[in-house]
């Protein structure tokens, strides 16, 4: 469902600047994303609505819970997330996060209880984390975790380089691949950052936008 006025879009490149440029000042402020996060809202027991606003309504409302849970615990609130609707058309969100390996279980029991999940009464897990045994550490990895979350670019994406002159394709200049499954377009936002890393945080830290191809080639390919 798309709203009047609002078209249904991939992501794009400043989307792309909006992540990149959060995660690597999450690292600076040494609150880096250590794990992956997959909400699948389909198996939620509160009716869900997949139109942009509702979906954004639900989900916003699961992660100022989830930021509060965060601070009562004393863990660093520190995320970032992105919305995807693939071929089988389940919508979900991932979700990369500063989290202590250990703590995996406890947000993930919290979120399931908050968001109102049917847990192990689908085939899907509504809430599942990255496979790694020990969190997202090396540079690689981290890297690879970002790629994950932009694989929902626009494949015909192209951007016009103000020095050289020349017209690239932005998936293959950033070398962002969408492992072979078609990403559908979505209405509304499409990815975000939490406080502690966006936009304005970033500014009054003094932290210097990373903005060029080559400026987001370089985390995205450690």
């Amino acid at each position: 469902m798309v709203p009047a006025g609002h078209a249904a879009k991939y992501l794009g490149i400043d989307d792309a600047r909006q992540l990149i440029n959060a995660a690597m000042f999450a690292n600076w402020q040494k609150m880096s994303f250590t794990a992956c996060m997959t909400i699948r809202w389909d198996t939620s027991i509160i009716p869900f609505d997949p139109s942009p606003r509702a979906w954004l309504s639900h989900q916003g409302r699961l992660f100022e819970r989830m930021t509060r849970w965060l601070e009562r615990n004393d863990l660093k609130v520190s995320y970032a997330w992105t919305r995807e609707i693939g071929r089988n058309r389940i919508p979900h969100t991932h979700v990369l996060i500063c989290l202590p390996f250990a703590q995996r279980p406890a947000l993930r029991a919290f979120m399931l209880k908050s968001g109102g999940f049917r847990d192990g009464m689908t085939p899907r897990d509504p809430i599942v984390f990255d496979q790694s045994d020990y969190g997202q550490h090396s540079p690689a990895m981290k890297s690879g975790a970002l790629k994950y979350l932009l694989k929902g670019m626009d494949l015909g994406e192209t951007f016009r380089d103000p020095i050289t002159g020349k017209t690239v394709n932005v998936m293959d200049a950033l070398r962002v691949d969408n492992r072979g499954e078609e990403r559908m377009p979505l209405a509304g936002k499409r990815i975000g950052v939490s406080r502690t890393i966006d936009r304005l945080a970033r500014l009054e830290a003094g932290w210097r936008e990373m903005t060029t191809l080559k400026d987001l080639y370089l985390p995205l390919n450690a």
